[in-house]
């Protein structure tokens, strides 16, 4: 049997994340460093990356990393906190090591303004099933976007999963009747990787990004969850089923939610979710970076460019029987003596410092305006506490430092409510 309408009806909700993706890919480069990759567009109409404009300018691009700082701060504040608090305790936490989960989970959603986090139950190292967490994605991750910001409006959720051809088999061999020999039809391996056995006649399966695996010799397989109503005598009751489709639209597995919650098995949290948009923190202050990391270029090229200690020295001053050559070694070391006619222009040093001391006082400026934008202060940085600190002074530091974050801890300290309890109802 196959589906190809629920396929392209989840097709439809991977494209309308499209622009997610792809501007989680830009904050994440930023994160991590890659931060002169915007293209731009040169006189001549040529496209190239800002990086490769400096660089075909004679400069270079240069980075001060500070997004980076301010992740790991955040993150490094929830994970002490959370320990304080043995937030992560217990047997089941400790199998899932939650405490790292949760702590990726927060990075992610610094950076794309959403986390998602799969809750299975599962045989994994062992014959017996117990409960598991993972997090998924969010490039392969796609579902009815909710305006509603505790996701109750959701219609849809679902993921693509590529697996190996073993383990499909071993996952889904005997599902809606499907054999290996059946899944071999549907997957057919080549010398140069998975390939489709079937034609499709209006859904392009190679290359597309959503139906074909991102590594070669694995099956992408779609995990579709959808919410149905039957009406069981006079009310109407909410199910969610589940369908696992292959790339044509084959339905390789067909249930019911199995979990006492009846839901499906995924949490997810988008930020800030106004008129359903997505807007993370490292968003606010990719343009302070932007700018920092000019003005850094800016102060290299004024330091390579300048006139650092140049002597000007007047021909008609050079004393009889000596010549420049002397006359420099003697000006490079100390305690020496260069005689001079003394009358007309007398040689001097041309140091020039003034715009770079204007830099410096913008980039001094910019770093604060970072500090501002992002809410970031010294003291969740740990740095510039002074010897003389008190504790009660800097735990008042800490806690007027933690407000502007606030809203994007509380919301992330939601998901992971929602996770345990959705947890608990397996």
């Amino acid at each position: 049997m196959r589906d190809e309408r629920l396929l392209i009806t989840a097709r439809k909700q991977w494209d309308r994340l499209s622009d997610y993706r792809l501007r989680r890919e830009r904050y994440k480069n930023y994160t991590f460093g890659k931060q002169w990759g915007d293209t731009v567009r040169t006189s001549d109409g040529r496209i190239m990356t800002e990086g490769e404009y400096l660089s075909e300018s004679g400069n270079k691009p240069y980075t001060n990393n500070l997004i980076r700082q301010l992740v790991k701060a955040i993150v490094g504040r929830y994970r002490t906190v959370s320990a304080d608090n043995k937030r992560y305790a217990g047997e089941e936490a400790e199998r899932n090591n939650l405490s790292e989960l949760d702590a990726r989970a927060l990075e992610e959603f610094l950076i794309s303004g959403g986390c998602v986090q799969r809750t299975v139950m599962d045989r994994r190292g062992g014959a017996k099933m117990e409960k598991w967490v993972d997090n998924v994605n969010p490039g392969r991750f796609f579902c009815t976007m909710p305006e509603d910001p505790r996701g109750y409006d959701l219609t849809m959720a679902g993921m693509a999963h590529d697996l190996r051809f073993g383990e499909l088999v071993r996952r889904f061999g005997g599902w809606s009747g499907h054999s290996a020999i059946d899944l071999g039809r549907i997957y057919r391996l080549t010398s140069e990787g998975m390939a489709f056995g079937r034609e499709m006649s209006d859904i392009e399966l190679i290359g597309s990004g959503f139906y074909s695996a991102e590594t070669a010799g694995k099956c992408r397989i779609f995990e579709i969850w959808t919410i149905d109503y039957s009406k069981p005598g006079k009310a109407s009751q909410p199910l969610w089923q589940c369908r696992w489709l292959a790339p044509d639209g084959t339905v390789i597995a067909d249930y019911p939610s199995p979990y006492r919650h009846g839901s499906h098995p995924y949490v997810m949290k988008f930020y800030p979710l106004l008129d359903g948009e997505i807007h993370p923190f490292v968003e606010d202050i990719i343009d302070q970076q932007r700018f920092i990391n000019r003005i850094v270029v800016l102060m290299d090229r004024m330091l390579s460019s300048s006139a650092k200690g140049v002597l000007l020295y007047p021909v008609d001053q050079l004393p009889r029987g000596w010549n420049f050559d002397r006359i420099s070694e003697l000006w490079a070391k100390s305690n020496s003596i260069i005689p001079v006619r003394g009358q007309g222009i007398m040689p001097q040093q041309v140091i020039h410092s003034g715009l770079q001391e204007g830099a410096w006082k913008l980039l001094d400026l910019q770093m604060k305006m970072m500090e501002s934008v992002s809410g970031i202060g010294d003291a969740l940085l740990g740095r510039n506490l002074g010897g003389n600190a008190g504790a009660e002074k800097y735990e008042q530091a800490m806690k007027n430092s933690s407000i502007s974050i606030a809203d994007l801890t509380e919301s992330f300290e939601s998901f992971v409510k929602q996770r345990d309890i959705k947890l608990k109802g397996i």
